[in-house]
């Protein structure tokens, strides 16, 4: 629905009609988006009026920090359009659309900000369905970069890059070779990820699913966002291996078909940012939620959970202290608090680094493994790097041992667990948290001894399946709609 211009008072009435409509903003929310087009002249400040029973959100869901108007000022003597941002918070644009009889509200605050330079105002508000789709029950609406909503084309051509070998330096490897989509957008086989010649990589491939998500990416939080964040594997020499994001370019530039993709995505060719903007949309699309858990919290829905994953819950919010770092909120649950702990398994692998026993365990066939002395892995192995966790991203001594929390979201489909994969099941993960973790001096003060049943584990291991999506089959299968780029 429009806001219908008489309800509207114009500051200039004489010069409604003398400047075009160019400009077009959208912002996405929970189950609107707001539109914002250029209007000839009109003042904020006397911007009130009906939606025309559109009706408005009652609140927003803290999707935003900060919402940009544009300023448009008349042309200066020099002919020159001028555009001037403004910075709205959260709080304010709240107040600037709440009302839910379908009232406009102008907060008094932002009244003022334009008041400062009281130049005309082309603003049209309008309230419509989401073009994308909603965010899955449980799952808050996903964040887009500022400025870049993401196209079909965008997510055709990231997908089509995900899947492509040939951003590796020899033509081996590609994202989805350690983020494989039937398991979980992660690897199963593998504790940790393996790169071009088999080079070793010294942490387990995280999922992918909900990485939207993410605030801060990899284990240790070294890249803030997806559009960059492609960088480190492509350039790392035991994973891609590339000498130079450079070449990476040149080399899409001159393969068949990529051009027309990266024209019809972006109007130009391959480049840096290009290329990690249609990666980073592709990924955002990977949304899993409505899970049997969030049907039960957030859908009402009574029968969704099992007795043994209903019990695991209240324990997963109570006793065993779960959700004091896998958070669960009053509308949707990431179950991340999305920050840096040390739980001390990071500490207690050191250990075992330092001084391994003399046989290790090494299963060569599913439920087969044969103890295996640490001499004659070290023959055919690589040697173990140590591992600091966020330090090796901020330097700072005190993040020594802290890694970032992982969502639990579809938890049973992605083992093996942990930064570096050494627990196989969810089972070892509830035992090391119930044993109180690694203690040691800096170890985060909420792990402790948890004192559990053998049924109040099972109990939690239950309520953990419940955390996964049917979505994720779709997303998986989805993924393979199109040839695999498998060159």
């Amino acid at each position: 629905q429009v806001l219908p211009s008489q309800n509207l008072t114009p500051s200039d009435t004489a010069n409604r009609d003398a400047v075009g409509d160019n400009t077009s903003l959208r912002y996405q929310f929970p189950n609107y988006a707001l539109q914002l087009e250029q209007l000839p002249l009109y003042d904020l400040a006397s911007l009130t009026g009906s939606l025309a029973g559109a009706g408005t959100p009652e609140k927003l869901s803290g999707l935003f920090n900060d919402l940009e108007f544009w300023r448009d000022q008349t042309r200066d003597s020099t002919g020159i359009d001028r555009k001037f941002p403004i910075t709205l918070s959260e709080d304010q644009l709240t107040e600037l659309i709440r009302s839910p009889d379908g009232q406009l509200l102008i907060d008094q605050d932002v009244q003022e900000a334009y008041r400062e330079k009281p130049t005309p105002m082309r603003v049209l508000v309008r309230l419509a369905p989401l073009t994308l789709q909603p965010a899955p029950l449980g799952l808050p609406a996903v964040v887009h970069p500022p400025g870049s909503p993401p196209t079909a084309a965008m997510i055709e051509l990231g997908r089509e890059l995900f899947f492509d070998r040939r951003l590796s330096v020899n033509g081996t490897m590609s994202c989805a070779m350690c983020h494989v989509p039937e398991q979980g957008f992660t690897s199963h086989e593998l504790r940790t990820a393996v790169g071009v010649e088999g080079r070793s990589v010294k942490r387990n491939a995280p999922t992918l699913i909900n990485v939207a998500y993410v605030g801060e990416l990899f284990h240790d939080g070294r890249d803030p966002a997806l559009e960059t964040q492609y960088l480190g594997p492509l350039l790392a020499m035991n994973e891609m291996a590339n000498p130079s994001a450079g070449q990476v370019v040149a080399r899409l530039g001159r393969l068949e078909g990529y051009a027309a993709q990266f024209q019809a995505a972006f109007g130009h060719g391959p480049s840096i940012d290009r290329i990690g903007a249609a990666l980073g949309a592709y990924q955002r699309s990977l949304i899993a939620g409505a899970s049997p858990f969030d049907r039960a919290r957030y859908g009402g829905e009574a029968g969704a959970l099992s007795d043994a994953a209903r019990r695991g819950m209240a324990l997963f919010t109570g006793k065993a202290g779960c959700a004091a770092c896998h958070a669960i909120g009053a509308e949707t649950a990431l179950l991340t608090d999305n920050a840096f702990h040390d739980t001390g398994y990071g500490f207690m692998r050191e250990r075992e680094r330092q001084a391994p026993p003399p046989t290790a365990r090494v299963e060569v066939a599913p439920g087969v493994s044969y103890a295996v002395t640490r001499a004659y892995i070290a023959s055919v192995g690589g040697r173990r790097e140590p591992d600091l966790g966020r330090y090796e991203a901020t330097g700072d001594p005190a993040d020594r041992w802290r890694f970032r929390t992982p969502s639990l979201r579809n938890v049973a489909l992605t083992a093996p667990y942990m930064h570096d994969g050494g627990f196989a099941t969810l089972e070892e993960v509830v035992a090391f948290y119930d044993g109180g973790g690694f203690p040691h001096p800096e170890q985060d003060s909420r792990i402790q001894p948890l004192s559990l049943t053998a049924a109040e584990r099972a109990d939690l291991v239950a309520f953990l399946h419940a955390l996964t999506s049917p979505d994720v089959t779709c997303l998986s299968g989805e993924a393979r709609t199109l040839r695999p780029g498998n060159y």
